[in-house]
């Protein structure tokens, strides 16, 4: 790596790295998205949802940082870190929930013009979808949301 390279790489860290809390947010969304692929399998996409929505609040992340790290994560395109509208969006429902933002959870299909079905997930707030994931919703017929709305 260049000198220059190296500057603008510690240059970019230190915009969001501005205390320890947030090294430490961003370790922990690796470790979630690690585990995210054995927990869907031993629970079942609702099961684990429910396992994943905190039951208590730690204060709130300031949502651009928050991602920032995880689109950091998930854009290394390795191993557990592939980028998918699914993770992207557990990720940020964890985590944005913690926060106590109420934000749900979203899944729907389309078919796609080639034939077959095509699957998205993205969150909403206050019925919105929330971009970038959200930007799409509009095209898919929704499937499954979580927490289930009461008030329909």
């Amino acid at each position: 790596m260049s000198c220059k390279a190296l500057n603008s790489f510690f240059d970019k860290a230190r915009k969001y790295f501005t205390s320890p809390g947030d090294v430490y947010l961003f370790l922990r969304i690796a470790v979630w998205i690690l585990f995210l692929p054995v927990m869907l399998r031993l629970y079942g996409l609702e099961e684990m949802i429910r396992k994943i929505t905190p039951l208590n609040t730690r204060g709130s992340y300031d949502t651009r940082k928050l991602s920032v790290f995880v689109n950091w994560w998930l854009f290394r395109d390795v191993a557990m870190f592939r980028p998918t509208c699914l993770k992207r969006s557990l990720i940020l429902y964890r985590f944005l929930r913690e926060s106590a933002c109420p934000v749900r959870i979203h899944y729907g299909v389309k078919k796609k013009p080639t034939g077959g079905h095509e699957g998205h997930s993205w969150l909403s707030l206050d019925g919105k979808p929330i971009p970038p994931d959200g930007d799409e919703a509009g095209e898919f017929r929704e499937t499954f949301s979580f927490p289930r709305e009461v008030n329909k």
